[in-house]
């Protein structure tokens, strides 16, 4: 995951404290958030996490080459809508009854 930048809050509570830079608690876009950065590295590469204290999941991550912008995640807000019914159909329209 961590190789195609598919980035969880996992990312950064397994960062190793010698490679933050910074961290906090701020409002990101009126959702409060924990944020932490981390040194430049090796290859010049910053990053930024906003982890939403609501939820616990990421909610915005940059990351940033020789001070220049490369990649950016948000996320949207969650839908906590219980899914449709027929979602959980089998093919003919009825009901699991398993074990």
């Amino acid at each position: 995951d961590i190789a195609q930048r598919m980035l969880t809050y996992e990312t950064v509570r397994d960062l190793p404290v010698s490679e933050i830079s910074e961290a906090g608690y701020q409002e990101l876009n009126g959702v409060y958030c924990i944020h932490v950065s981390t040194r430049e590295d090796a290859d010049g590469y910053v990053s930024s996490y906003w982890i939403n204290v609501r939820s616990g999941l990421l909610q915005q991550a940059e990351r940033y080459c020789d001070g220049r912008l490369v990649y950016l995640f948000t996320a949207g807000d969650i839908d906590s809508d219980a899914p449709e019914e027929a979602l959980f159909l089998l093919p003919d329209g009825s009901v699991w009854e398993g074990a």
